[in-house]
């Protein structure tokens, strides 16, 4: 089953989005930048989708000739559209002419654009002609060096999907089969879409709740770290304490040892002192002792008639 899509950019800045339900429209792509430099329209376009519930999608129109270029265009259509997933992808239109001039490698600036996209969480995939693929050319697209997962959504006014016969199993998610048909007043770019179109809300908020995921992992290391810094200053003060009780405790004893050294040293005193009394007591009695014998020496000698 096919679904029918419109792509619409400035010059559809007026398109009645009354007329675009009424037309059976089921699908919408809007240009939101060229090259690195955003798109004026494209938030009403995505805004009257959004309030109508139709799945819509983005597009940037490329003017890149290096994979670093293509880069910077995949930025900025990432950050316009912020936490918005678009439910049909984000689409890169290599059609300009100098994305295909000598020496430029067209494959590696389409593969550097979606590769930025999908590392950011979105799908991407490239609008081309048919004419500007093949496999023979350095500055043309090369979809057999493109990853397979890469859809295409393909421009071949001819009647026919000629890229889908040369490249049977690539995907190809939309056809553009005419870019004169009109909505009301106003003339659009008609394609035939092959994926199944829906405004996934789930898709919607994929990004969103990354980010709420991110932010909760976040945090929650943070609080992690800052409880391993309370349990390290808990522990560290800890130890400290246990250093300080420790040293306390060696002073205590240290000084237990040197009052036991001053007690001994004044009972070695104190014993010294009794041994020099008893000396002294013991002189003292000797002298007495000699007194006494000095004496009887010289009564001795005085009754001899010994004495001068």
């Amino acid at each position: 089953m096919t679904s029918k899509v419109i792509d619409v950019s400035y010059y559809q800045k007026d398109i009645d989005y009354d007329a675009v339900e009424a037309a059976g429209v089921q699908g919408v792509i809007v240009k939101i930048s060229e090259g690195c430099t955003e798109e004026d329209t494209w938030i009403r376009h995505v805004e009257e989708c959004k309030t109508r519930g139709i799945p819509w999608g983005v597009y940037c129109f490329s003017h890149a000739q290096t994979p670093e270029r293509a880069k910077e265009e995949a930025q900025t259509v990432l950050e316009l559209l912020g936490a918005d997933v678009p439910p049909m992808g984000i689409w890169y239109d290599c059609e300009a002419d100098e994305c295909f001039a000598e020496g430029v490698d067209t494959t590696d600036i389409c593969s550097a654009f979606i590769v930025a996209c999908n590392e950011a969480g979105h799908r991407a995939g490239i609008y081309t002609s048919t004419l500007k693929c093949t496999d023979s050319m350095t500055n043309s697209i090369r979809p057999n060096l493109l990853a397979d997962y890469v859809p295409y959504w393909i421009a071949d006014y001819r009647g026919y999907n000629g890229f889908s016969q040369d490249y049977p199993d690539k995907h190809v998610a939309g056809w553009q089969w005419s870019e004169h048909e009109y909505i009301g007043d106003t003339e659009v770019d008609m394609n035939e879409w092959y994926e199944e179109l829906k405004m996934d809300e789930d898709n919607n908020n994929k990004k969103y709740t990354a980010k709420v995921v991110l932010v909760s992992f976040i945090i929650g290391v943070l609080l992690c770290l800052f409880g391993c810094v309370c349990f390290y200053s808990t522990r560290t003060e800890s130890t400290e304490s246990r250093n300080v009780n420790r040293t306390i405790q060696q002073l205590t004893t240290d000084g237990d040892r040197a009052t036991e050294a001053v007690n001994g040293a004044e009972t070695g005193l104190s014993e010294s002192q009794d041994t020099a009394d008893r000396i002294s007591e013991r002189a003292d009695e000797s002298a007495s002792v000699l007194d006494r014998l000095q004496a009887e020496l010289d009564r001795i000698a005085e009754a001899n008639g010994l004495t001068e």
